[in-house]
């Protein structure tokens, strides 16, 4: 399969069977009219609580989790908030990882994949080792999914590669053209892969659809319909090993075109991303799978501040704080946000305009920082339901 010609989907007008084409030049309203509720996740904080910052999140039965990428701590909290784990697993011993790229969870058991040597270690809910698996062909990310796992890497022949339980190779799936071999520049903090039931979701960089992988099955699952989609003759420019990010990004720059689709997240009626365009900037946009109806979010006209909240209105607060969620973890049923514990001053600064559930986060937070201090720099995690 040529990827150039199969994953961009606004190089045919044909539409593939099972896949959700979003046609980005459509809207039919904003993100926040969609959001039926919207939360402060009460975990302990604690000296440790720097380390969600820059951290991947995952959950099992009976714990939030989160594994800082660059210090490799690892805690994980019970459903109550309570912190119960907290370990370094940074080094060469047992349990332990020089590198961590991505986390998951899988039958209770908590994974974290170092790709700097292909290792992925589990630990159970009290943080315990389990046990460790080593991926000699190597990946950039690793995920378990089934009796299996699957493993992702732009520096192969083929993206996808499936393993069994006992790391023998199965198969492999997605032949990578020039341009997408070896082009490992990505946009926003999450990885632009994800699991969504039993389902592995993904997208290359520069390209347009997610594809999904169940139970042996390989398809398309999204397309995105783009304004001003990158041309064929862009990727013929910038194939090969030896791409140069400045050019590539001039190039991106000048053609005014849409990309950069990151920070991916799915529920069962939703798909969250957001992506770049030179007509409003960034993006936050929600696709309805249900009614197949786009709604978006765009940068803020105006950055709410103490000065300016006699001004503000409740719309401008939405945009503010959609803004600034990034998306860390969904399970199907609710989205997970972390934000900075700076959007309590925007919340407090507007008070008088605030509707019934920005009210409702504002009082949420206005607890959780009295229970608790936050420091500079400090995140809040955010669930977010949406009707």
């Amino acid at each position: 399969m040529s990827l150039l010609f199969a994953a961009c989907g606004q190089k045919s007008v044909e539409t593939v069977t099972g896949v959700d084409r979003i046609d980005l030049s459509t809207c039919a309203g904003s993100v926040d009219e969609k959001i039926k509720s919207i939360s402060v996740v009460n975990l302990d904080v604690d000296d440790s609580w720097s380390y969600i910052n820059q951290s991947r999140m995952t959950m099992t039965a009976n714990r939030y989790v989160f594994v800082h990428r660059y210090a490799k701590r690892l805690l994980m909290y019970d459903l109550k908030g309570k912190k119960v784990v907290d370990r370094s697993i940074q080094g060469r011993g047992p349990g332990e990882l020089n590198s961590v790229e991505n986390v998951f969870s899988q039958d209770n058991r908590v994974y974290c994949f170092d790709d700097g040597d292909g290792t992925l270690v589990s630990y159970d809910e009290k943080g315990k080792y389990v046990s460790k698996l080593t991926f000699e062909d190597g990946a950039d990310y690793v995920y378990g999914l089934g009796d299996g796992f699957i493993g992702l890497s732009n520096f192969r022949d083929d993206y996808v590669y499936v393993y069994d339980k006992e790391i023998k190779r199965t198969g492999s799936f997605l032949e990578l053209d020039e341009f997408f071999k070896y082009n490992s520049s990505s946009f926003g903090l999450n990885p632009t892969s994800y699991v969504f039931r039993d389902s592995l979701r993904f997208i290359m960089s520069h390209d347009y659809t997610i594809y999904s992988l169940s139970d042996g099955e390989f398809t398309p699952r999204f397309e995105f319909v783009a304004e001003n989609p990158i041309p064929s003759s862009f990727y013929k420019k910038h194939e090969g090993l030896h791409q140069n990010a400045l050019d590539m990004s001039s190039d991106l720059a000048k053609g005014g075109y849409d990309y950069g689709f990151c920070s991916l997240a799915e529920t069962d009626r939703y798909l969250v991303f957001e992506y770049f365009s030179s007509v409003n900037g960034t993006k936050t946009c929600l696709f309805d799978k249900r009614y197949k109806t786009l709604y978006k979010s765009f940068v803020p006209k105006r950055f709410v501040d103490v000065e300016n909240a006699s001004d503000v209105t409740a719309d401008d607060v939405w945009q503010n704080l959609i803004y600034y969620l990034i998306p860390t973890y969904s399970d199907g049923e609710s989205v997970y946000f972390r934000i900075s514990k700076d959007i309590y001053q925007v919340l407090k600064s507007s008070q008088d305009k605030l509707d019934d559930r920005q009210k409702s986060l504002y009082r949420d937070i206005s607890r959780y920082m009295t229970r608790n201090t936050l420091s500079d720099g400090d995140l809040l995690i955010l669930r977010v339901e949406f009707e």
